[in-house]
């Protein structure tokens, strides 16, 4: 008992006194500013929401803001002083004697002649006197439109008043189609569509080249009715007769019939592809530039593996395809940064941050990276996602700041039920976010846990808390993101709120798991090509991950990997594959216990198509696609029964077998259509190590050395 009061008058004494517990960072409250003629309650509270954003952005968690909840909770007096329209210095300076806060902003925002007039001031107090030290003063009108920007620019300038603020400029738009080429009316033209002449010095040769023109023929027949496909076809069989049915002494006099129809091919075979880019044209025309790039993506697999020599596949062809390729992903990158402003804008960071590595996957794909506008685009995704993340950890340091100020307010004043209930909320918070491995927020958490005598944050909720330093650690070899995974442990397996469990999955038993590397990203089919130089999917897309490996494929493409970049790289063990996946989380899929469409593609939202990579919500270990899209190879062999003896640390499966384990489910499979057990994180699938399916594909992971 003794012990308890003594924990109760430290906090009591650490609430009390914030120049002890908060020297860092300052306290800022930024008052709703008054809605004058002309503008609403909620436009006063959208610019209100700029000016607490834009300070997180700006000052780098220098300030802890103070929110109206807190104010309502915590300083019931300056809520009733705010009430009564407390917008005069003096009444504002007691407000920040209440709140000790060393920086208050406030103002008024009206509307005059279609134009939004803006008042803002901001009072900062001296932390020794505590007295008024200076009080800043901002004044700007701006259109509607330029809300946000001028938001920050105030922002800037009551951070430091020599500031001279800039005046809005239009954002660019992603749209820049000045400088694509549109596809040619023809590439090439055929030599004339009219009888090619054939040496014939014998009745055998003779015959020969009757058949050959007369399917030269037939092509320039097709040709003529823009048929341009079987064209191509017959100009190919006309080719290969010639081939294989003349003496090779004969070959050379052939050198023009030759010439002639490969031209004639290439022709034909450029009209052809000019009407399959009839499609991603028109998307590209409606500015969906993801749509237009997957179509060529498509266009440009079919191309690569078209079977045609050079000489039959002109450099303009590829030329052409190429550029359109680093152009439209230089637009769909430039309008996944504009879905990530809004998001930033909206609060919405993780939604935010989820699509600046969009645009990063994007931009890899870009074949000449020396070209300036990649270069500016690439620096300017860069600094926008550094500032993102830095601002988002500000945001969610202060959040979680808040939730344990009001959980010390209400413990100190007896209602321990408030307290323990806000505790929770800030648990919920912290498990949520992309920092349920934060040290401090862990550790101010658990030691406000142990007071209140609630559920502490271990391991087994945030996975590698001791080991990481409270942001998530990236790395890139070879092209490939990875994510480290820290070491820990968790219990492998179904559990009783899963019914539809199968026996392989059980006993659920505890397994310990060193930390590594694993790849953010299902390997891709551009990823597999540099590495393999073949692309066996069947679903032809760069970004889409590759299709259609056997277990012997994968097993390949990791020692290839290691060997060229000087790694260890394999395919995850199957406790290694369902530790990441979890990501601490017990339930049947790593966000709940029912499918939902914002983390994984599954028959019931892809129609049995794949899709690009990292295109649905990661797992709270900034993992994507762990379940759906395609299946993914593990390295162990199968056995039914081996969690029953499976070791506590580091399984590695059994020693021989016939078949390998594949999990994760495939954009085939769904909780309610074909097989209701296959997209769940405990299903156990087994393959042949030969066999190649569709949707059977594999993420890497690299081990920590």
């Amino acid at each position: 008992m003794k012990r308890f009061k003594i924990s109760c008058l430290l906090l009591l004494i650490f609430f009390l006194i914030p120049g002890i517990a908060q020297a860092k960072p300052a306290r800022l409250f930024i008052k709703t500013f008054e809605a004058k003629q002309g503008v609403s309650a909620s436009l006063a509270e959208e610019f209100h929401d700029k000016l607490v954003l834009y300070f997180f952005q700006e000052t780098a968690g220098k300030y802890r803001v103070i929110s109206e909840t807190d104010i309502k909770v915590m300083y019931q007096q300056a809520e009733q002083m705010m009430s009564n329209n407390c917008d005069e210095t003096q009444c504002l300076t007691q407000i920040a004697s209440i709140l000790d806060a060393d920086l208050i902003v406030y103002g008024k925002l009206e509307e005059r002649q279609g134009k939004l007039r803006v008042f803002s001031q901001a009072l900062k107090r001296d932390r020794t006197t505590k007295e008024p030290d200076k009080n800043s003063v901002v004044e700007a009108e701006f259109d509607r439109s330029g809300l946000g920007w001028y938001a920050r620019e105030i922002v800037r300038k009551l951070i430091k008043p020599e500031y001279s603020m800039e005046a809005a400029v239009t954002a660019e738009s992603v749209k820049d189609l000045s400088g694509l080429k549109k596809p040619p009316a023809e590439w090439g033209k055929p030599p004339g569509l009219q009888p090619l002449n054939v040496p014939a010095d014998s009745a055998a040769m003779a015959m020969i080249s009757d058949y050959a023109q007369s399917l030269v023929s037939e092509g320039d027949g097709y040709y003529t009715n823009k048929e341009y496909e079987n064209a191509s076809r017959k100009y190919r069989q006309a080719l290969e007769a010639m081939e294989t049915k003349v003496p090779r002494s004969k070959q050379e006099e052939l050198a023009g019939f030759r010439s002639s129809v490969e031209g004639r091919i290439a022709a034909s075979y450029g009209m052809y592809l000019k009407e399959r880019m009839g499609e991603p044209e028109k998307s590209l025309r409606r500015e969906k530039y993801e749509e237009a790039l997957y179509g060529y993506e498509k266009i440009n697999d079919e191309f690569r593996r078209s079977g045609l020599s050079s000489r039959e596949k002109p450099a303009d062809i590829r030329t052409f395809i190429r550029e359109r390729l680093d152009a439209l992903c230089l637009l769909t990158a430039g309008q996944a940064v504009q879905k990530a402003v809004f998001f930033y804008s909206q609060f919405k960071f993780s939604e935010a941050l989820i699509k600046y590595s969009e645009a990063e996957q994007l931009l890899e794909k870009v074949s000449d990276k020396e070209e300036p506008k990649y270069k500016k685009s690439a620096a300017d995704l860069a600094a926008g996602k550094k500032q993102a993340e830095e601002t988002a950890y500000s945001y969610f340091r202060n959040t979680v700041l808040s939730y344990f100020d009001r959980t010390d307010y209400y413990n100190s004043s007896g209602r321990k039920e408030k307290a323990a209930e806000t505790l929770a909320q800030a648990r919920n918070y912290i498990l949520s976010s992309s920092w349920c491995n934060d040290t401090e927020a862990v550790k101010d958490y658990n030691e406000r846990a142990n007071i209140l005598n609630a559920d502490r944050l271990t391991g087994q909720d945030c996975p590698g808390i001791a080991a990481l330093s409270g942001r998530e650690e990236t790395k890139t070899v070879g092209g490939i993101p990875f994510v480290y995974v820290p070491s820990g442990s968790f219990l492998m397996g179904s559990g009783d709120n899963d019914r539809e469990a199968s026996k392989n999955e059980k006993p659920r038993h505890k397994v310990e798991v060193t930390g590594f590397w694993m790849g953010r990203y299902e390997v891709t089919q551009d990823q597999y090509r540099k590495i393999m130089d073949e692309n066996p999917s069947k679903i032809k897309g760069g970004s889409l991950p590759v299709e259609r490996v056997s277990w012997e494929e994968a097993d390949k493409f990791c020692r290839k990997f290691s060997k060229l970049y000087k790694v260890k790289a394999r395919l995850p063990t199957e406790a290694e594959w369902e530790y990441a996946c979890r990501a601490g989380s017990t339930n049947i899929y790593y966000w709940g216990d029912v499918l939902s469409d914002d983390y994984a593609w599954s028959s019931q939202n892809s129609k049995g198509d794949l899709h690009p990579a990292g295109r649905k919500k990661p797992n709270p270990w900034g993992l994507y696609d762990m379940l759906g899209n395609v299946w993914e190879w593990c390295l162990d062999w199968y056995d039914g029964g081996y969690y029953k003896e499976s070791p506590a640390k580091d399984p590695k499966g059994p020693e021989s077998g016939s078949r390998k384990v594949l999990r994760g489910g495939s954009a085939n499979n769904s909780a309610t259509i074909f097989d209701s057990k296959t997209i769940r994180i405990a299903y156990r699938a087994v393959g042949l190590p030969y066999s190649n399916w569709y949707y059977h594909g594999f993420r890497i992971v690299i081990l920590k050395e």
